[in-house]
């Protein structure tokens, strides 16, 4: 789950995970929502 946001983003998903989550919702929204 997170290698596939590093790839998308490493350099946020370092600096700022939040942002990466952000992304990755928008990107494929989590089956738990």
């Amino acid at each position: 789950m997170e290698d596939t946001t590093q790839k998308t983003l490493p350099n946020q998903s370092m600096e700022e995970p939040s942002t990466t989550k952000s992304i990755a919702a928008v990107e494929r929204p989590p089956p738990s929502r």
